[in-house]
């Protein structure tokens, strides 16, 4: 899969990598890959890293349905998502996702977040964590 992940029970942080030709299907086998898996807890993280050499065959029409599965990430429990989107075209696909989810309207303590770089996405992931202790 074109997108995997790791879960730190302790920390409660699922650290996520994305590379390759990247589809609509595969970020949807991959959080449901995320909330149907009985190890992660609420209150977690998702910190999520896009390769900047990643082809993201994602257009505008394909992303509403993620709005029901924000919906469902918030049932689950999830504190933050981050998005590290370094390269302009990952950045824009993103974008889409947030505007699109508009986490204010459904949560607003819970955000769903664009970053540009690894030290920006640690920032935030420190910042949760410090404002939802694990």
């Amino acid at each position: 899969m074109p997108v995997s992940y790791s879960y730190d029970q302790s920390s409660n942080l699922v650290r996520s990598e994305a590379w390759g030709a990247l589809t609509t299907g595969d970020f949807r086998d991959y959080t449901s890959s995320i909330l149907d898996d009985p190890r992660i807890r609420p209150g977690f993280i998702e910190a999520l890293v896009i390769h900047p050499d990643a082809v993201l065959q994602i257009q505008y029409a394909d992303v509403p349905p993620f709005r029901d599965v924000w919906k469902a990430y918030l049932r689950k429990g999830v504190r933050g998502t981050l998005i590290q989107a370094e390269s302009n075209a990952g950045f824009g696909i993103f974008r889409m996702f947030e505007s699109t989810i508009d986490s204010e309207d459904l949560n607003p303590d819970v955000r769903f977040e664009l970053v540009r770089s690894p030290e920006e996405l640690e920032q935030r992931i420190d910042e949760i964590r410090r404002r939802y202790p694990v």
